[in-house]
């Protein structure tokens, strides 16, 4: 299964990390210090409660190619961000929004 997670913040990546620590092929649409972070060192997650550091290994883009096609697609960012992400989605890319 093709999983896009669009956000890399705190919420959308421990998403990312689990998924593909359960074996799903994972792509993080992410931007800026944090995309750069994750395609050199891959995607780490820390545990609060103990000094553990899980790394897991995602792609990190910072946009979506014409002909990407994924079976789900995650977007975990912001509310006031919403707007700007949906035209990167493909128009056959069914949203629901909360």
């Amino acid at each position: 299964m093709r999983v896009l997670v669009v956000g890399a913040g705190a919420i959308g990546s421990l998403f990312a990390g689990k998924l593909a620590g359960s074996g799903k092929d994972v792509t993080l649409l992410a931007r800026g210090d944090r995309l750069e972070s994750i395609r050199k060192n891959g995607l780490e997650l820390r545990e609060s409660t103990s000094s553990t550091v899980e790394r897991f290994p995602v792609k990190a883009i910072a946009s979506l190619a014409t002909d990407d096609r994924y079976d789900f697609v995650l977007v975990v960012v912001q509310r006031t961000q919403i707007r700007a992400i949906l035209p990167l989605l493909s128009a056959s890319t069914p949203v629901f929004e909360k």
